[in-house]
Order: structure tokens, then C-alpha cells, then sequence
């Protein structure tokens, strides 16, 4: 299946460029949530991954894929390397979570360069709407 996601997605970026919500719209008729085509990305090898990395920072800077799509394949990416090179699971933009320690301050300064919130925006914005 792996295969055959990694054929099909390659056709596709070749042929209309990263998948993002101006090539292939939204979930439904009804919203405006775009599909989450970077999970068939997450799940290739480093080989794939790498090649298309120049691509997606590039659209990032353009406003043309989501920050979120870039720093969570470059860090599962980084994460697969460290993990298979020194047993230790690192992280660039931290996109997943962690119990290893790191500086936040740099981690936040990383995040900013490609228009990512500090890290625990998410989670402090979610409670401030749950918890009005």
C-alpha cells in the first residue's frame, strides 16, 4: 500500500504541484476544512520525504501549504534519522510531543521562522475557548 501511495502521490505533486487546498479544496461541500493529504507524506521513507522538503518550505514561504504540514514531515523525518543514528527521538520545529528536554526559547524561535505559534499555543487557545 506504502508503494502504491508513494507512486500516486508522486504523479500527483509532479503533475499539479503539493496537494494543498488550492489544488484539491476542502473535506466537504459544507466547510472549508482542507483534506490532510501530509499523513500520506508523514508515512514514506526518508528518501521521499527529503525530496519534497525544498518543495514544501518553499510553498511555506509562499502561503501555499500549511506550516503545520512542512515542520510535522521534517521533524518525523529528523525523528526516524536520530532514532535509527543515536537511539534518541529529536525534533526541529517540535511538532510531536516530547518528554525529552529542550529549550523552548529556541524551539519558539525555530517555530516563528516558518509561522508556527509558540509552543503550547494550541493547547492554552483551546482551553481559553472550552473554559470561557
Amino acid at each position: 500500500m506504502q508503494k502504491k501511495h508513494k507512486a500516486e502521490l508522486e504523479d500527483i505533486i509532479a503533475t499539479y504541484g503539493y496537494p494543498n487546498y488550492i489544488v484539491i479544496g476542502s473535506i466537504n461541500w459544507y466547510d472549508d476544512r482542507p483534506i490532510d493529504v501530509n499523513v500520506l507524506l508523514l508515512h514514506q521513507d526518508s528518501e521521499v520525504k527529503e525530496k519534497y522538503l525544498p518543495l514544501l518550505k518553499k510553498m511555506v514561504i509562499e502561503g501555499k501549504c500549511a506550516p503545520t504540514d512542512y515542520s510535522s514531515i521534517y521533524d518525523k523525518n529528523m525523528i526516524s534519522k536520530s532514532k535509527a543514528e543515536n537511539g534518541k527521538e529529536e525534533q526541529y520545529y517540535y511538532s510531536f510531543p516530547t518528554k525529552a528536554k529542550f529549550d523552548h526559547k529556541k524551539a519558539d524561535s525555530l517555530r516563528r521562522t516558518i509561522g508556527l505559534p509558540k509552543l503550547g499555543y494550541q493547547q492554552w487557545r483551546f482551553d481559553k475557548i472550552i473554559n470561557k
